[in-house]
């Protein structure tokens, strides 16, 4: 519980840095709150699954923060306060619930399958709840628990179809190599679901600005069409490697 809490306050103090309002003010605590919430619900909700399967079938679980991808989010803050970026960037927050003894990969990919599922009725849900609360929280007497949901919302959908974009990357410490194993159209379908959730928030008009989007977007567009592109040469490679 402690190492879950601490993983979410600093992961909403990063978040919160991209904020250019950003300071010792009212306006910052209701963001760090709500970014407190966001990340703490979004969390769990992609990791229920794994989770709970293991509780009910008395394996150990504990929770394993990527202090790497810390830094790399440390890096995409730091990158787009330097270049006045609106909205900023920031990837690499992740949080892992694992399970001891460890499943079969294919279990595994079944689970987070699932977990996606959630992630992506979750984001979708707060995307469409934002302009609504978004309105009612800029009210000028509002309510301060609006002045928390508005950023919870907000760091819901941008964290959810982030995870699901770039969270399905086939690499070891993500869970979109487990899925890939386990159902290679799931791992596409969720992947590509992701990444267009991703690029439709982004499009959306007040999100920033042309060059601003062609900045922030184009690098996880590009590297996401390499490896789609890279693909189906794994199989040449491999043979050339026997």
């Amino acid at each position: 519980a402690g190492m879950f809490l601490g993983f979410v306050m600093a992961a909403s103090v990063i978040n919160s840095v991209l904020s250019p309002e950003f300071g010792a003010n009212r306006t910052t605590l209701w963001l760090f709150l709500g970014q407190c919430v966001g990340v703490a619900v979004m969390t769990l909700t992609s990791q229920a699954v794994p989770a709970i399967w293991g509780l009910r079938h008395h394996h150990r679980v504990h929770l394993q923060v990527l202090l790497g991808g810390m830094l790399i989010a440390i890096a995409c803050v730091g990158a787009s306060r330097a270049l006045g970026l609106s909205p900023g960037y920031c990837y690499g927050l992740i949080a892992l619930f694992l399970l001891r003894p460890e499943l079969d990969e294919r279990d595994e990919g079944r689970h987070h399958a699932i977990s996606s599922l959630l992630v992506l009725i979750v984001s979708t849900a707060a995307f469409f709840l934002t302009v609504p609360v978004f309105h009612a929280a800029t009210h000028p007497h509002a309510s301060p628990w609006l002045l928390v949901l508005d950023p919870a919302l907000n760091v819901m959908f941008l964290a959810g179809f982030a995870s699901l974009a770039f969270g399905m990357f086939p690499l070891p410490f993500l869970p979109g190599r487990r899925v890939a194993k386990w159902n290679h159209t799931a791992w596409l379908a969720i992947n590509g679901a992701g990444l267009i959730g991703f690029v439709a928030v982004l499009l959306t008009p007040g999100s920033g600005s042309d060059s601003e989007l062609h900045h922030v977007a184009l690098v996880p567009l590009f590297v996401t069409f390499v490896i789609f592109a890279a693909l189906p040469l794994l199989p040449a490679v491999r043979q050339a490697e026997v």
